[in-house]
């Protein structure tokens, strides 16, 4: 049986913001406001945005404007995902959120943008534990390489906007523990689902979807 995360419609539309094939984003032509998600995957240039279509196709239907942000994934040189993003977000002001999955929950957090929400699902949020922990099967390291994490690491940032996460308590690739640490530290509000698994963070069908809906919606 197909997750349903993966069952994701087609986009709309799709414009570039490069000459790369993976400078692109997927746009969904709700009625309503704008909120832009960004695709996980520790980095692995084999995991792409079509993970978040399901999720996308879902926010329409509540009458929302998707925006699914690709981006280059090019190991030794993480600041061409980072360049590709904030480029990305240029074309994406009026978004109102960015919502970020794993991986993307980190680009959210150290990205230029002008969103009055960051919704982070299951989100990497400390880059030197992530690594000391060996997560994602060494994934800081083979991005990364010698790269100073310093720049790209959410817990050394401040921030000013209103802070979401949502994360499942049985979460075995990004603990908990992690997001329960940064909430405390950074002010996050933070919804843990008991027992669900990093991936039911996008399933349209599932209670996760119910909380990025009330996140949207909270004043």
């Amino acid at each position: 049986m197909t997750a349903p995360w993966k069952n994701g419609p087609e986009p709309d539309q799709v414009i570039s913001y490069g000459e790369s094939i993976d400078q692109i984003i997927d746009i969904y032509n709700g009625d309503g406001p704008l909120v832009t998600l960004i695709h996980g995957g520790y980095w692995r240039p084999v995991n792409n945005r079509e993970h978040m279509r399901a999720l996308a196709g879902k926010l329409v239907t509540h009458g929302f404007k998707v925006a699914n942000i690709e981006y280059r994934r090019d190991p030794g040189n993480p600041q061409k995902l980072f360049d590709d993003v904030n480029k990305a977000l240029e074309l994406l002001t009026d978004s109102i959120a960015l919502v970020g999955f794993s991986v993307g929950g980190q680009i959210a957090l150290v990205s230029k943008n002008e969103a009055h929400k960051l919704i982070l699902l299951a989100p990497i949020t400390d880059l030197e534990r992530t690594k000391s922990e060996n997560l994602g099967e060494g994934a800081v390291r083979t991005f990364f390489g010698d790269s100073d994490l310093t720049a790209f690491d959410p817990m050394l940032r401040s921030y000013n906007q209103h802070l979401y996460i949502i994360h499942g308590d049985a979460d075995d690739r990004v603990p908990v523990e992690h997001s329960r640490d940064f909430a405390k530290i950074k002010g996050a509000s933070l919804m843990e689902i008991s027992g669900a698994d990093h991936f039911a963070m996008v399933d349209p069908d599932g209670l996760a979807f119910d909380l990025i809906l009330h996140s949207l919606l909270s004043k």
